[in-house]
């Protein structure tokens, strides 16, 4: 493996890593905001909740667009 090879280090890559980062993403987001509304009714807590699920959000949106490509990628082979 050349030394400036980064696509096999283990992480799974192309069409299976997109699908596999949009599924994590959706579970950290659902997990997140099932929390958020029936967690404690602490406001940190809820804080916390919603700020990950923002993130959460932004992430899946990047990893949406990943998919995209790779979808796009893969039809025009």
């Amino acid at each position: 493996m050349d030394a400036r090879d980064t696509t096999k280090r283990g992480a799974p890559g192309g069409l299976l890593g997109a699908w596999f980062n949009v599924a994590v993403c959706t579970a950290i987001v659902v997990g997140a905001v099932v929390y958020t509304v029936t967690g404690p009714d602490v406001l940190s807590d809820r804080l916390i909740g919603g700020g990950v699920a923002l993130i959460g959000v932004g992430m899946l949106v990047f990893f949406i667009s990943v998919l995209r490509r790779e979808l796009a990628r893969r039809r025009d082979r």
